[in-house]
Order: structure tokens, then C-alpha cells, then sequence
């Protein structure tokens, strides 16, 4: 674990330079896989942690058995620096009250831990909504909402990865607590053509109306890559490689996110042209696909009692199929199912209708306007999701939303997928 504290070291040496106020870094970046008792760490429980203002840097006596929070806490004062990064935790446990409590009376917590620019324990967030392959790692007993708020005077959320696309905590930190900044530690494996990280951290920010900091771990043997720092969905830095490349994203980010009108979006353009084909996720539900054809017109298809529509203006290619997909039911293919309503534009990976649904990663086609829209349940939240044909994402600005359907407005581009994705959070 103390080569990844080197790591994080290197980093923070790097965002330092350019004024960095926090750092977020990826989810099961210090762990790397071994999610043994060895590499855990038994942290203070959430309520100790502002009642006695422990800075493990220099309290050798309460965390004597603790090298790496002490030198993390020690790497945040050293570099005046908040820093959130993601850490097993151990708490006892009694197996004969908790089912779900091991027979060793210890319980594993996935859990992103912040330190203040001090050295100072702010916070710690044990991760409630646990992805395919998380064991040993229990879910939160209860839904945490870790709020905190720095010596730079902004206050933050923090939550992880899979949590993003649930009510408890990822909606109510901003609806019922008054959240603006979220920290997003993820460990994300892309689902291509949608569900792609960038394509998430994006949609959230958009419509919660957030400033998002997102550290995705980069593993490209498992399709883990795909970070964003976004203010109200504009990207303000961005990166998605698919080679054993990594990058400090650095950004000036408004304490409100309602005041980033003069704020410059980034690209990097050589970063998204690297193919990369093998071990990418495509699990995705039986969707109805309706493949379309011409250069303008208007495409239907439904699925029990969502219907999609698209209505597009393109320059169409005889070596590249689109369709319109449609989705209502339950996500079973998860430790935790959920409801979703989804519409999606997709390009197909062939010219045969049977191509339509799986996994796609480039797309040639301009497309000059496309409105993709559907029949929603009142209670459905729309992440609005929108990929160009290179795995770019693009700005507010260019696209319209309203209740149930999303407008492309802009410069014609090739699209890879422009996608509706609804959760219904009551069911």
C-alpha cells in the first residue's frame, strides 16, 4: 500500500504546483484488488471523527497501527491540500444480530476517507450500493451522507461509483442537504455504447446541478478508466484512454456551480481516438431495437408502457446502422436491482439489425440535429447521456432538455449514442 502512497505523493506534488485546493483519487486506488484483513484500516466511527478532531499525522498513540492514514494525513498538511481517497475499513460486528455480519465478528466497509488541509480527519463514507465482485466488503448498515466542509470554506458530499445512479445518498446530499460539491472516488467498468463513465459523471452533474470531481481507477484489462472534473455538466477537464496512460486532471472549479458561464471547457483531442476492444462490459438488459434508415425522418418503438421516439437529420453512411432502443424493468444483472426506463440512439457494430445492441466504441456518421424523447413515468429521473462518434462528450449548451426528451443543438457531429437513461427510485 505505501507504493500507492508514493503514487499519490507524486500526484499531489503535481497538483500542487498548479494551486490544487483538493484532490480526489479512484476508488480501490490504494487497495488494488487485495481487500484482505491485512490491508484494512480501523478507522474512528463516523461520530468520533468531529468530536475529537483527530489529525493522524501526529497522533501517534490512537493510530500507532495505522502507517498509511498517518502519512496520508501527513501528505494533505504538507501540501496544504484536501485530499478524499478511498480505503478499506474494519468494525466489529456481532454475527448473532447482524445477518450480515461475518462469523469473525469483523465487518469490511468500502469507505472514502477525507483529511482537511491540516492533516485533520474530516470524514469517512462507507459505500452503501456494492457492485458485481465486491466481497468481502458488507454494504453501509444505514445510508450514509458525509458531508463536510474544508478550511477553503467550501462544503462537500462524497459518495462511490455504483451510488451514483441511486436516491440514498447520491440525490438527497443535493435535494434535502443542500449539496453543491460532490467528491466521486469510482471504480467505473464502461458499459459501451451508454453507461460509459464520463457519459455518468456528466449526466449528474447536468441535471443535480453540481460541481463533480470524478477519479476513476485506470485498468484498462477490466475497461476501468474515465475521469471528469464538471460544472452543471460543462466539462471543465475530461480524460478517457484506454493504454496504460494516466493523468492528474487539474481545473478552476466556481464554488457555485450557477457561476461558470466564463469558465473554458478542455479537451485533450489525441486521448479519444485509441481503439481498444477486449474485456469492455456490455451487460445490458433485453432491450427492443428498431433499426432506421435515410438521411431524416422519424423512428418509433416501444416497450410495455414507455414509448421512444427520434426524429434526426443526418448524412447517412452504407457502412454504418443506428437504431432506437427501448427499455422499462428491472436491471437484475446487479447484486441490487433497480428500475429503469431507458431510451437510447445507439450505431449498431454492423450492418445486420442482430448487431444493434452490442458493444460499440467509434462511430462515423454526422448527425445535424436529432431529438430523442419518451413516455417517462412521472416519478422517472433522466440522466441525459450523449457520446460523438470519437468518445467525446459535449457541452450544456448543445443539447435542450425537457421533461422526457433531449435535443442535440450544434455543429453537425457522428454520433455514438445519445441515450435517456430513467431510474425510478420508488420501485
Amino acid at each position: 500500500m505505501m507504493l500507492n502512497v508514493d503514487k499519490y505523493e507524486q500526484y499531489m506534488t503535481q497538483a500542487n504546483a498548479s494551486g490544487a485546493q483538493i484532490i480526489v483519487v479512484p476508488e480501490d486506488g490504494m487497495l488494488g484488488g487485495q481487500e484482505s484483513l491485512a490491508y484494512m484500516q480501523n478507522l474512528p466511527t463516523r461520530d468520533e471523527i468531529p468530536q475529537r478532531n483527530f489529525v493522524p499525522c501526529d497522533d501517534l498513540d490512537t493510530f500507532a497501527n495505522e502507517p498509511v492514514l498517518r502519512r496520508l494525513s501527513c501528505l494533505a498538511r504538507r501540501f496544504s491540500m484536501a485530499l478524499v481517497v478511498n480505503l478499506g475499513d474494519v468494525q466489529p460486528c456481532q454475527p448473532l444480530v447482524d445477518d450480515r455480519c461475518p462469523r469473525t465478528g469483523l465487518s469490511f466497509y468500502n469507505t472514502d476517507v477525507v483529511f482537511d488541509t491540516d492533516g485533520k480527519l474530516l470524514a469517512k463514507y462507507h459505500k452503501r450500493h456494492l457492485y458485481t465482485g465486491e466481497k468481502p466488503f458488507v454494504p453501509a448498515k444505514t445510508v450514509d451522507y458525509a458531508i463536510f466542509e474544508t478550511s477553503f470554506g467550501v462544503k462537500f458530499g462524497v459518495f462511490t461509483c455504483f451510488d451514483i445512479l441511486f436516491e440514498k445518498p447520491a440525490h438527497l446530499l443535493v435535494t434535502q442537504y443542500g449539496v453543491r460539491n460532490i467528491a466521486f472516488p469510482t471504480a467505473w467498468v464502461n458499459e459501451f455504447p451508454y453507461l460509459v463513465s464520463t457519459e455518468v459523471q456528466q449526466a449528474y452533474s447536468r441535471s443535480m446541478g453540481v460541481n463533480l470531481l470524478a477519479a476513476n481507477i485506470h485498468v484498462p484489462s477490466f475497461a476501468g478508466t474515465g475521469s471528469g472534473i464538471y460544472s452543471k455538466g460543462r466539462v471543465l477537464a475530461e480524460f478517457m484512454n484506454f493504454q496504460n496512460e494516466t493523468k492528474v486532471l487539474i481545473a478552476r472549479v466556481p464554488v457555485n456551480p450557477d457561476n461558470n458561464a466564463s469558465l473554458m471547457s478542455h479537451y485533450d483531442d489525441d486521448e479519444y481516438y485509441d481503439e481498444y476492444e477486449d474485456g469492455i462490459s456490455g451487460n445490458h438488459p433485453a432491450f427492443i431495437y428498431k433499426p432506421f434508415y435515410g438521411n431524416e425522418g422519424n423512428v418509433d418503438v416501444c416497450y410495455e408502457n414507455l414509448c421512444c421516439h427520434l426524429k434526426f437529420s443526418r448524412s447517412a453512411r452504407d457502412d454504418e446502422l443506428y437504431a432506437l432502443g427501448a427499455f422499462s424493468g428491472f436491471n437484475t444483472s446487479e447484486p441490487e436491482k433497480y428500475k429503469m426506463q431507458v431510451c437510447t440512439l445507439l450505431k449498431c457494430t454492423g450492418t445486420h439489425p442482430s448487431s444493434c445492441g452490442q458493444q460499440v466504441f467509434t462511430a462515423a456518421t454526422p448527425f445535424e440535429s436529432l431529438i430523442v424523447s419518451g413516455t417517462f413515468s412521472e416519478s422517472t429521473f433522466i440522466y441525459p447521456m450523449f457520446m460523438t462518434g470519437n468518445r467525446h462528450l459535449v457541452n450544456p449548451q448543445n443539447l435542450h432538455l425537457e421533461k422526457g426528451s433531449m435535443a442535440y443543438i450544434g455543429d453537425s457531429v457522428p454520433v455514438l449514442t445519445a441515450t435517456l437513461y430513467g431510474r425510478i427510485f420508488t420501485e
